[in-house]
């Protein structure tokens, strides 16, 4: 019970709704498989390529060092 104070005091009011999602019981349960799982097969030949997720332009890159 004092935890669930305490933890009151550190959320927002908009977030009480969703703050037993955050409790230790909730989080340590495993999910139920939903239909709307799927797999993501790969085909052999895939190769992992990494990227930047977006440019930046030239003085972005330079200010940000």
């Amino acid at each position: 019970m004092k935890l669930e104070e305490e933890v009151k005091k550190l959320v927002s009011l908009r977030f009480y709704k969703q703050i037993y999602i955050f409790g230790k019981k909730t989080s340590e349960r495993m999910s139920t498989r939903k239909m709307w799982d799927y797999i993501i097969d790969m085909k052999k030949e895939f190769i992992l390529m990494k990227r930047k997720v977006y440019l930046l332009l030239r003085e972005e890159k330079y200010t940000s060092l």
